[in-house]
């Protein structure tokens, strides 16, 4: 529902006194500051809910049912950029064999053949 706005006539200026100037000013500085005490509180709340509702479940305390239907990215890196795994010219590290190994561990497990 929205709420229809008067308009403001303008006076005739001519035909008013300076008394009557000076008062309509004094009115208008009025209307005015109450007009953007309005604006500061409507920015508020145009602020407040603008953070409600880039909340979801990854950023909040909300639970995942309340995010919605939509579907999210999975994945921000853009697709053939680089290749799966280690990239070229980057020095990798892994266990070298050696003759006497410090520890051995059996990783076997145990099943029965059907």
């Amino acid at each position: 529902m929205t709420k229809k706005t008067p308009q403001l006539q303008v006076p005739n200026l001519k035909s008013m006194t300076h008394a009557q100037k000076d008062a309509l000013i004094i009115d208008l500085i009025g209307l005015v500051n109450s007009l953007l005490k309005r604006v500061d509180e409507l920015e508020a709340v145009v602020s407040d809910l603008q953070a409600r509702l880039g909340k979801d479940s990854h950023n909040s305390s909300k639970p995942p049912s309340s995010d919605g239907l939509h579907r999210k990215p999975k994945s921000l890196r853009e697709r053939g950029k680089a290749r799966v795994g280690g990239q070229p010219g980057h020095k990798g590290s892994t266990l070298k064999r050696v003759e006497q190994p410090g520890e051995v561990q059996s990783c076997v497990t145990h099943w029965e053949a059907p």
